[in-house]
């Protein structure tokens, strides 16, 4: 990951009802890039002698390339352009990392969303690295990735309640369920996701009893929860089993220690 210091320079000298416009903007501005992936984590606005400043990270060197801004994004820049001049700094190398996929064509994606991948919930099949959103085209006519993001963040919260033990049955339901209403909308991100790669993406399907490394190798389940037909290994050591019928994943649990 890539830290940036965007300043926002003001070309005039602008009221207090215009500063506050202008304010407003900056941070739809900032919202915009989030939303379409080119920049990860929370962001804060400073001021300086009328002018403002913003530290961000992005997931690649070129995340806020302009190649990368979405039809928001572009609308939002242009309003901007009009009062104030724009400068990108490059400050470093985040401490923190995260892999993104190199791969030119993957034989299939998946969609997986827990704490640590709603950012970035579509994954490679063949090298299990994030996809950055700006790289995904958009879905179902929307002018930005609402619907991705929209599951994969409602996925994380139903996601931490399970993990603090807040009404299990309905949040473990809703991760591990083919036809819950968190599975349906995820599925029908998977089949668009297809429509627009014109590659299988599979959705993954939470399943503790797999999930738990000290289970015993005769009680790990590799039949699919959907068909119950038998599941491969996605690749060789790979951290999901695949059902190709259903496209769904399930955890290995030997996966660690394989």
């Amino acid at each position: 990951m890539y830290n940036y210091k965007i300043m926002f320079i003001k070309k005039s000298e602008t009221s207090t009802l215009e500063k506050k416009i202008l304010e407003n903007k900056i941070y739809d501005y900032l919202l915009s890039l989030s939303y379409n992936g080119q920049l990860i984590n929370d962001f804060n606005i400073f001021i300086k002698d009328s002018n403002y400043y913003v530290s961000i990270t992005t997931l690649e060197k070129d995340s806020l390339s302009s190649v990368n801004n979405g039809g928001i994004v572009k609308e939002k820049l242009t309003e901007l352009e009009i009062y104030f001049e724009i400068k990108v700094l490059y400050k470093g190398v985040h401490i923190e990392s995260v892999k993104v996929c190199k791969c030119n064509k993957s034989s299939f994606y998946f969609l997986y969303a827990n704490t640590e991948s709603s950012d970035y919930p579509v994954l490679c099949g063949d090298c299990s690295n994030f996809v950055p959103i700006y790289k995904i085209p958009l879905l179902f006519n929307d002018k930005e990735h609402y619907a991705i993001r929209h599951w994969s963040h409602s996925y994380k919260n139903i996601f931490s309640l399970w993990l603090n033990g807040l009404d299990d049955k309905y949040t473990y339901k809703q991760q591990s369920s083919y036809n819950s209403k968190l599975s349906r909308e995820g599925r029908a991100i998977c089949k668009e996701l297809k429509r627009v790669f014109g590659t299988p993406v599979y959705y993954y399907l939470f399943n503790f009893d797999n999930c738990n490394e000290g289970i015993s190798l005769n009680n790990i389940k590799k039949t699919c929860l959907v068909c119950s037909s038998n599941l491969e290994l996605s690749k060789k050591n790979s951290k999901f089993y695949k059902c190709d019928k259903c496209e769904i994943l399930i955890d290995n649990p030997n996966f660690s220690r394989e």
